[in-house]
C-alpha cells in the first residue's frame, strides 16, 4: 500500500490518505492509513454499537452503487456534525476529500480516500488552488474514470447525520 500511494501522491497532493478493505455488505474489515491513526479512531471504524447500520459503511455502499467510482467533497458546516467528521474528518484536519470505490469485476473491494487540510499544505504548493477538486484532483479523477470509461458523477457530500456536536 505505501508504493500505490507513493504513485498517487505523483498525481495528486493529499495530507493523509486510507485504503479500506470492504465485505459484500460494505462493511470494513481492514484498514491502512497515513499518517497511523490512534486508537479513538480505529476504534471507531471497527466498534460495532447498539445500531446496525455503521456510518461508514452506509456511506460507502451509497458511493458504492453510483456509476462513477469517484466522488469528491468539501466539508460543509452541516458535514461538522456528523460522526464521520467528528471521529475520523477533525482528527485529519481533512477539508478536502476524494473517495475512488475499487472494484474487480463489478464487485467492491475496498475504497482509496484522500483528504487535504483547509489550508492545502501539498495542493497549493503544486496546484495553486485549495479548492475540492483541484486541477491535479480533476486529472487523476478523470484518469480513474478513463480507466473505466466512466463518466462524471455529480460532485456532492455523502454523510449521514448526527446529532452530537464535535
Amino acid at each position: 500500500m505505501p508504493a500505490l500511494l507513493n504513485a498517487v501522491r505523483e498525481l495528486v497532493a493529499f495530507d493523509s490518505a486510507e485504503f479500506a478493505w470492504v465485505d459484500a455488505r460494505g462493511e470494513m474489515t481492514n484498514l491502512y492509513a497515513e499518517p497511523l491513526l490512534p486508537p479513538d479512531v480505529m476504534h471507531f471504524y471497527f466498534h460495532r454499537g447498539e445500531t446496525t447500520e455503521h456510518p461508514v459503511a452506509l456511506t460507502f455502499r451509497l458511493r458504492a452503487a453510483l456509476a462513477d467510482p469517484v466522488s469528491t467533497f468539501s466539508v460543509t458546516d452541516s458535514m461538522r456534525h456528523t460522526e464521520i467528521y467528528c471521529h475520523v474528518l477533525k482528527h485529519l484536519g481533512a477539508e478536502h476529500v476524494l473517495y475512488c470505490v475499487i472494484r474487480d469485476r463489478g464487485q467492491a473491494l475496498g475504497q482509496l480516500s484522500l483528504y487535504r487540510g483547509a489550508s492545502g499544505r501539498h495542493s497549493a504548493r503544486r496546484t495553486g488552488t485549495p479548492s475540492a477538486r483541484s486541477p491535479a484532483t480533476s486529472r487523476t479523477a478523470s484518469a480513474i474514470r478513463s480507466r473505466r470509461g466512466a463518466t462524471r458523477a455529480p460532485t456532492r457530500a455523502i454523510a449521514t447525520p448526527n446529532s452530537r456536536r464535535c
